[in-house]
């Protein structure tokens, strides 16, 4: 996140996305991949603003990410923040009024693989600090997971999948949600007999 102030350039700046992923060569194996990703936007230049002290005449500090004052979305598209799905866009009538939550701390882990080196399955898990913006502080907590197994399977020699999924969310920072699906999918072409 590199911003006019240059807070983004620094190597050494607190606010990062720090991850690793590995995928694993073994076929159909029970772990084929993870993932484990550790968000930190909570300084942002820090909380006292003013131009720096080092002569270049740069403004720093409340970097406010994702917000900005030429659009009053901010970076935003079709009501969603772009690129970090932890940060929350304030909605309005039919678009984002901004964000509203972009000082946070999450860290986030993901897992895929097969059950039984046959059925292909996803999990995720999710916790965030969520601590509002300079201008509008919070203090809430949430958890968010999701799994996801699927079973391949062949009707009158058609590919079908069909997957079964669920998620919930649990904290203060969201309304406590739990839902589930049926999805049914294809790969492969469909061909005349």
């Amino acid at each position: 996140m590199i911003f006019e102030d240059s807070s983004g350039q620094n190597f050494f700046n607190r606010d990062a996305l720090h991850g690793i992923y590995v995928k694993i060569a073994k076929e159909k194996a029970w772990l084929q991949s993870f993932l484990v990703e550790h968000y930190y936007t909570k300084k942002q230049s820090g909380d006292k603003t003013g131009v720096k002290p080092d002569g270049s005449g740069v403004f720093t500090g409340r970097d406010n990410y994702f917000n900005q004052s030429i659009y009053l979305s901010g970076w935003t598209s079709y009501g969603r923040t772009i690129g970090v799905p932890f940060f929350t866009a304030v909605q309005g009538d039919g678009y984002a009024l901004g964000v509203s939550n972009n000082r946070i701390e999450a860290l986030h882990g993901g897992i895929s693989g097969f059950i039984v080196h046959k059925f292909p399955y996803k999990a995720k898990i999710s916790y965030t600090d969520n601590i509002g913006t300079y201008y509008k502080p919070i203090d809430k907590q949430q958890l968010s997971a999701y799994f996801e197994v699927t079973f391949p399977m062949r009707i009158d020699n058609y590919p079908i999948n069909l997957t079964f999924g669920t998620a919930i969310d649990k904290g203060e920072y969201l309304e406590d949600n739990w839902g589930a699906f049926v999805k049914i999918s294809t790969n492969g072409l469909w061909n005349d007999k």
